[in-house]
């Protein structure tokens, strides 16, 4: 078969159905990332009923067959640089089964900690990810499985995730024991990567200049004060925590109305949570502090792109909420989402996508500079990443399934960020955090105070 070329720069090139290029900018960045501390992703949900490991190694081989980014390992030359994407002939995803007493409720949650947050997704094996089944009550009429599905950060974002873990419990309830054939499945087309697909008005190095002296500008303004670290941690031995919360349906459904009523998003307000959490932790009566928001950008690139491709789609913003303690917290909250509009609609978020193209290091060896740039900035950063609501299973056959949840190891990206995702009629608000840098102590304060803020302000 004749191999097709892009007409970009970006040295792309493939066959039908493969992946076989460099790594973009953005790519090849979030793999250096990966390299320095681990930068797994994670999507998880729990299904109530009998499932073995042969169904999900039949449902993930179908998933696998589907998308080209599950069939690539990433190789580079001998110093580290051009790095680059090559399929790989047969690709199998791992699964590792994990048997728990029934009544066990932390099981996952303790191998999540002990394992696959410190574990980084291997990049040199197809596919760059792995299923963890934690399996309670075996045999029993109570049998649950946590299905949680880890990936490297490099190839996907939180909606990829999301989206190939529900496809393949769907596909796991299709399974009939009397058949060896593999699920019939259809590669999709590869698609290019964010930074190759920015409109015309964002791709030019000078816009992008002009993009970040802007956001520079709004932050010498905004004069934020941060939640510095407590204590300096090398970056080889960062170590991501994680820290598990929730909003009930009924406390959901009260967040949604007061959201509706004041004429804000549910990420405007929960992001107004975190920053006066924020802001009572380290003592602020006044002022602002640095909020950076993840905005998933399919729609926004040229060609636009729907939620089912697969791929890092997002682009990261700041925001600085006031955090008086003394003001109307809807009004806090109504302003973070007219600024944050306002920057999607400049489409400011993009210019650091643009930026990375002559910055971005070309390998490990060559990122010290870069990475201690990204490390002293980062200082203090809080993240709140909300994919909003998403169509998630809620029972598949005779399956009942729990809502999904999602979080991330941070590598050096930010100290503290919160992962919100609505489904099932649950909000999950899983809290991250780089331990040392923030104590488990301090963590848990901010989380169950920004949760206690929100709650407290729709009547909950």
């Amino acid at each position: 078969m004749a191999l097709d070329t892009f007409s970009d720069k970006s040295g792309v090139g493939r066959k039908a159905s493969e992946v076989r290029r460099l790594l973009s900018p953005v790519e090849r960045w979030l793999w250096i990332a990966h390299q320095i501390a681990a930068m797994n992703g994670f999507a998880w949900a729990q299904v109530r009923g009998r499932i073995n490991k042969e169904q999900l190694a039949w449902a993930a081989a179908a998933v696998v067959a589907e998308q080209p980014l599950l069939r690539v390992v990433i190789r580079a030359d001998a110093d580290g640089t051009n790095a680059r994407y090559e399929p790989v002939p047969d690709p199998v995803l791992p699964i590792r089964v994990v048997h728990a007493d029934a009544d066990d409720e932390h099981a996952a949650e303790r191998e999540l900690d002990t394992v696959e947050m410190v574990e980084p997704a291997d990049t040199t094996t197809a596919p760059m990810a792995r299923l963890l089944d934690v399996v309670r009550g075996a045999g029993t009429d109570e049998e649950t499985h946590d299905l949680i599905l880890v990936m490297s950060h490099t190839i996907v974002d939180a909606t990829a995730r999301v989206m190939m873990l529900g496809q393949m419990i769907r596909y796991a309830a299709e399974w009939d024991p009397s058949t060896d054939k593999p699920r019939a499945a259809v590669s999709r087309e590869p698609v290019l990567p964010l930074g190759y697909l920015l409109p015309k008005g964002v791709r030019s190095i000078a816009w992008a200049v002009v993009g970040m002296f802007v956001e520079h500008m709004a932050s010498l303004r905004a004069k934020p004060k941060r939640m510095m670290p407590e204590k300096r941690v090398t970056l080889p031995q960062t170590r991501t925590r994680l820290l598990l919360r929730h909003m009930s349906t009924d406390q959901l459904e009260k967040l949604l109305a007061a959201c509706k009523q004041n004429g804000v998003t549910v990420h405007a307000a929960l992001s107004t949570a975190v920053a006066r959490a924020v802001g009572r932790e380290i003592g602020m009566q006044s002022g602002k502090v640095a909020i950076r928001s993840p905005v998933e950008v399919r729609a926004e690139l040229s060609p636009a792109l729907d939620k089912s491709q697969v791929g890092n789609y997002v682009c990261i913003t700041n925001t600085y909420p006031k955090v008086d303690q003394d003001a109307d917290f809807w009004a806090v909250a109504h302003q973070f989402n007219k600024d944050l509009k306002r920057r999607v609609r400049l489409k400011l978020h993009l210019s650091t996508i643009a930026i990375m193209r002559p910055f971005a290091p070309k390998s490990v060896a060559t990122s010290g500079r870069f990475v201690e740039g990204i490390d002293e900035r980062g200082a203090g950063n809080i993240m709140v990443s909300n994919l909003g609501r998403v169509d998630f299973p809620d029972r598949v056959g005779d399956w009942e399934v729990s809502s999904v949840q999602f979080f991330s190891s941070m590598s050096i990206t930010a100290q503290m960020a919160f992962c919100a995702v609505t489904s099932n009629g649950v909000l999950h608000l899983n809290a991250c955090y780089i331990e040392g840098r923030i104590s488990a102590e301090r963590a848990t304060r901010v989380a169950d105070d920004a949760l206690a803020i929100l709650l407290k302000e729709i009547g909950a």
